[in-house]
Order: C-alpha cells, then structure tokens, then sequence
C-alpha cells in the first residue's frame, strides 16, 4: 500500500521556497507588527482627502500597506498550508487575517470620504494631478458602486465583521484538507493507494474505467458520509453572502 510520502521526504526542487519571501519566521512577525502599526498611519489621513495631491498620497499609502499585507498573509497562509494541522502555521494565519480584517476596518472611510466628493471634482483632479491618473480606472469604480455603499461607519461595523465571516470557509478548509481522510483506492498497476485530493486528479485520467470508478466513488462516498455538517457549513455560507449582498443596497 502507497502512503502519502510525508512533507520532509520531498525533493526540495519540488517544494515552493517560502524562503523567497521571509528568509526566517522572525523577520515575518517584524513585517506583522508594521502591518498592525500601519492603522495608525491610515487614520491620520482620515478627512484630508480634499485636493488632489493628498488623495494622490493616500492612495499611494494604500499600495504600500497594501503589498506588504500582501507578503505576510501569503507566507503565513502557504506556511499553514504546507501543513493545515500544524497549531504553529494556523496561529500565524489567524494572526495575520486579524490584522488584516482591523486594518480594513479602519481603512472602511476611504470610499465613503471619495463618495462624499464631487465626481466631476475628482475627475478634474485624475487630468491635473500627474501620477493620479494611474488610480483613475479604480476611482471610477468607486464612483460607479456609489449606490451600493454605506455611510463611513456603517462600512466600518461591516469592515470589522470580516474575521467572523470567515467562518465558514475557515472551517471547510480545516475539514477538507487536515481532518478529512480518504480510503485506499487501486491504481493503474493494481497497488493499493491512499487517496488524496491531489492523487484524485491522476487517477480519473487513467484508462482503466475500474481505476476513475474507484476514486470517483471513493471521494464522494467520503464526503457523503459527513453531508449534514458540509450542508451547514454551505448554508452559513450563503447566509453570510446574503447578509453582505443585502446591506449594500442591491
């Protein structure tokens, strides 16, 4: 029977190298603690949106703080997923998606602020400013989702939910690939295998029907055995999708 090999058994050409983005762990909890740093420097610029050049600047800010949330929820989150049962890597994730969420709530003025400006005024300002008119595709977008957006802190108490929404696809992915386990299935040669999602793929494009067959009725038969808690996660879900759909004024 093949087993799926263990993580410290693969080839190191044939793992991603995290490395390329944080060389250590240490220099990513740096990063993570500029990212919550960064709150600060978002709220000073809160009601100075009123010429061209300071949304110019805070639009560049947003970039910036942007990237680097960018670097430290991937490392964390690809550091979870080279094993999502590691308690280390799944506090990293969690610690960066808090962060995450408390930036976007204080970011949540932003829109609001540009929305509470005479289009015709910002429009004005993409021509004049030099560098604004980089943004000018996103400021239209934010003009154009104008009766679609709340007030500043109505976006605020929503922006700030962000975490909680994430439930139920936080608990799907757990479920699905650190707790949820496949049987053993027989591949092209005869051996019996372990089937994964990733051993899934391979196997339904064997010629031997009896081979697809098997994993075929091998996963689904899994994932049927657990359908009332996949069917709660599922409606949790398009709850969620259906509270935000509805508050933003469809």
């Amino acid at each position: 029977m093949t087993q799926l090999p263990q993580r410290d058994s693969i080839p190191s050409d044939l793992k991603w190298r995290l490395e390329d983005i944080y060389g250590t762990n240490q220099e990513w909890e740096q990063d993570l603690a500029k990212l919550k740093a960064s709150k600060e420097k978002v709220l000073e610029v809160r009601g100075t949106l009123t010429s061209g050049e300071n949304l110019l600047k805070a639009l560049q800010m947003q970039d910036e703080i942007g990237l680097l949330a960018d670097h430290v929820i991937s490392y964390a989150h690809m550091r979870k997923d080279e094993d999502n049962a590691n308690s280390s890597y799944q506090a990293y994730a969690d610690q960066a998606m808090a962060a995450a969420v408390e930036l976007n709530a204080a970011q949540s003025f932003f829109v609001p602020e540009i929305l509470s400006l005479d289009p015709n005024t910002i429009r004005g300002w993409i021509g004049q400013v030099p560098g604004l008119k980089l943004y000018g595709h996103y400021l239209e977008d934010i003009l154009r989702m104008k009766a679609h957006t709340l007030p500043a802190e109505q976006e605020q108490l929503l922006a700030a939910a962000g975490e909680i929404a994430q439930a139920p696809s936080n608990i799907f992915r757990m479920f699905n690939n650190a707790d949820l386990k496949f049987p053993e299935v027989k591949n092209d040669a005869g051996d019996m295998v372990e089937l994964t999602h990733g051993r899934y793929g391979q196997l339904l494009e064997s010629q031997q029907r009896e081979v697809r067959k098997g994993a075929f009725d091998a996963l689904y038969e899994t994932y049927t055995a657990w359908k009332n808690t996949l069917g709660a996660t599922f409606i949790a879900s398009t709850k969620k999708e259906l509270y935000f759909a509805s508050t933003h004024r469809p």
